[in-house]
């Protein structure tokens, strides 16, 4: 009688002739098995997702796959989908996008090699950590965005572009590789399927509750971009509340069920607030009509800040070159008003696009200013940060009339999200200093002002205020004693 084996293959298994070699498996689920794996040809490590429908598929002594329970019609339908999926990501090339680089068979079953990346997934990194920042999950979602911009818009010679139809917190990674912690990578596109804007296809109904639109309960509703849109708005939802919101389907019957994030997290921008309630429209006229639309709009009330992974020399030569460019520009600008004036006689109106120029300059100077002086500072250096949020503040203010790429916004996160830093480090000290004391008052009044309404900066007062009340050590000298006592 034959032997069936465990169903994940195990340590040291060589699949397509030796080329790959298994190290550990990364996480199963009902349609196959992910292994992290060395390519013995270049020595590097990679992703294999094999094809195992767990509850169907079983595996024999010497690791071949077989089918039960379970038509073979259904079975090589789903084995195909899966090779489609591989090809599919083969031919696709963006850095926010999983790649693909070999796909084979052996075992009798489909495997398909990934890039290996490394990092957490949202979902970790909402469980482990509670809600993001918001200039943070911004950035990561603009970075969604752009994939699904890029996948919507890759065409087939039928005209039909990508949907992927499972985007949620747990298929987008942020990577770990050193120097690239802010990148995140769309994965799993088992889902994806080619669609025409509008028109009404037969596709699988795939859902994750809380995340996918109503349109995906059904096999036979019209879906376009503002599909994937609307998950992309539930995901922004989740990072910025640690909340799964109500489900689609749940919201149709009840919408009172949806509240808005604003009111679950009161930190959230009125503008990203706005933009999260649109994505997440039931109707999907009322929704995005693509990425690029959606990205805009985040872009023009809210600039995120990218991590700047550059030594002090390299900050010299960057500050030098900006500068440079804007006194190039300013000059070209002043000689061809200079001529224009002389030739028609009269002045020409370039003021706006002088100051376009210059607020651009200034912009990236202030976005490295946040990083630096705000979101890297010492956390027990409470007075040099508020000193530093002050001067940025009043230099946005004095710079530039308008918040247009939401600088200030930007500033007041990221200054907040020290502070509490700043204050958890210093309350934590047995013995706190007077002008430490007042470091900390001093900044939640500079911080009150901005967020009136905060819970976790009055809690903090609360806790300053205890600690004034602590009663002091009483220290004891006895001078009898010489030699130092260690017992």
């Amino acid at each position: 009688m034959e032997e069936f084996t465990q169903v994940e293959l195990s340590k040291g298994t060589r699949l397509n002739g030796g080329k790959y070699v298994l190290q550990r498996v990364i996480g199963a689920g009902g349609f196959g098995i992910t292994y992290e794996a060395t390519n013995t040809v270049f020595n590097s490590k990679c992703a294999i997702k094999e094809f195992f429908l767990r509850g169907h598929n079983v595996r024999h002594t010497g690791n071949r796959v077989s089918l039960q329970g379970m038509s073979t019609e259904i079975f090589e339908d789903s084995k195909k989908r899966f090779v489609d999926e591989a090809m599919m990501l083969y031919n696709l090339d963006h850095p926010n996008i999983v790649k693909v680089e070999d796909f084979f068979t052996d075992n009798g079953t489909e495997y398909m090699v990934m890039k290996y990346v490394e990092g957490d997934t949202l979902q970790k990194k909402i469980e482990k950590n509670g809600p993001m920042d918001e200039f943070m999950a911004v950035n990561y979602i603009n970075q969604v965005l752009e994939a699904l911009n890029y996948i919507h818009h890759k065409k087939n010679d039928k005209g039909e572009g990508l949907l992927h139809r499972d985007i949620s917190p747990d298929n987008i990674i942020v990577t770990s590789d050193r120097g690239k912690d802010d990148k995140v990578v769309l994965i799993d596109f088992g889902n994806a399927r080619r669609f025409v804007e509008n028109k009404t296809q037969r596709q699988t109904s795939i859902v994750k509750h809380g995340f996918a639109p109503l349109e995906q309960y059904s096999n036979t509703s019209r879906k376009g971009a503002y599909s994937d849109l609307y998950s992309v708005g539930a995901v922004l939802y989740y990072l910025l509340t640690a909340t799964i919101p109500a489900t689609s389907s749940e919201r149709g019957s009840d919408p009172g069920l949806f509240v808005e994030p604003i009111k679950k997290n009161p930190r959230i921008s009125k503008s990203i607030n706005a933009i999260i309630v649109k994505a997440m429209e039931m109707k999907p006229e009322d929704r995005y009509k693509s990425a690029e639309k959606m990205r805009d709009d985040i872009m023009a009330g809210h600039k995120p800040i990218r991590k700047l992974n550059i030594d002090k020399t390299k900050l010299l030569k960057y500050s030098v070159i900006i500068i440079g460019v804007a006194a190039v520009v300013f000059a070209l600008v002043a000689v061809v008003r200079s001529a224009m004036n002389k030739e028609i006689g009269g002045d020409v109106e370039t003021e706006e696009s002088v100051e376009l120029v210059e607020y651009k300059s200034k912009s990236a100077v202030l976005e490295y200013r946040i990083e630096k002086e705000i979101v890297q500072a010492n956390n027990s250096d409470v007075e040099n940060t508020r000193k530093a949020y002050i001067s940025i503040k009043q230099e946005i203010v004095d710079s530039i009339d308008v918040d247009y790429y939401g600088l200030e916004d930007s500033l007041n996160s990221a200054y907040r999200t020290k502070f509490i830093k700043q204050a958890n480090t210093l309350l934590g000290w047995k013995n706190l200093s007077p002008s430490n004391k007042e470091s900390l008052r001093r900044a939640l009044d500079t911080l009150q002002e901005v967020y009136p309404d905060d819970t976790e900066l009055e809690e903090i007062r609360e806790r300053l205020n205890a600690k004034g009340r602590e009663p002091r050590e009483k220290i004891i000298v006895d001078t009898q004693v010489t030699q130092p006592i260690w017992d």
